[in-house]
């Protein structure tokens, strides 16, 4: 279960490098080109292994009519490819959140991260402290991505720290202590670390 929790920040910080890289102010970007990039990139990679995904739910014996298989689309139930539907997402917001960044200030920057992050943290809350009111973005394909907004949108904050050895060693102990106290509040149970490590 430790090993579980250590590598649950795998997807959070493929989606901050995402953000570091894409939210670049200093290249030029039109909406066709990036679109199309991103859907070469992201697109037909989706639907050739959505393709093999449903080939062996099939020979697992798992329904795959027309209906099931959208069902499990829309509600994401696809195993580890609803990363996939998270980063496709992302990419087609970002051109909003360039022509956003591009004409304001680093400060308003940092602030729509922090409410990103307090929104984000909020629908954690909701989540673990009122269970009949629970907000499951994570089952709806419109919606999954929306916790990951803070995590991308940090990795271009991020871009424009300079980090120091000390403060890196910090950060080092804080997420091993973080680590330790998933692995334990979840008493072994991956649904829960799974909820620890996304709040």
């Amino acid at each position: 279960n430790i090993i579980n929790a250590a590598f649950r920040i795998a997807v959070p910080l493929f989606i901050m490098l995402s953000g570091f890289l894409l939210l670049d102010l200093l290249k030029d970007f039109d909406f066709k080109t990036f679109y199309k990039k991103r859907f070469l990139r992201i697109g037909f990679p989706l639907i050739f292994w959505l393709v093999i995904f449903f080939i062996w739910q099939y020979f697992l014996g798992y329904p795959t009519t027309a209906v099931s298989i959208i069902n499990r689309i829309l509600s994401v139930n696809l195993e580890h490819l609803y990363f996939l539907f998270i980063i496709l997402e992302l990419y087609f917001i970002t051109p909003l959140f360039l022509v956003f960044m591009k004409n304001t200030t680093p400060v308003s920057h940092r602030n729509m991260t922090l409410i990103a992050i307090f929104f984000t943290l909020s629908l954690s809350a909701i989540n673990v402290f009122f269970p009949k009111a629970r907000v499951l973005t994570n089952k709806n394909i419109l919606t999954i991505f929306i916790p990951y907004i803070s995590y991308y949108l940090s990795g271009r904050v991020f871009a424009n720290i300079h980090w120091i050895v000390r403060n890196s060693f910090y950060l080092l102990l804080i997420y091993s202590g973080l680590v330790l106290f998933t692995a334990f509040a979840s008493n072994g149970a991956s649904g829960l670390t799974s909820l620890f490590c996304s709040s």
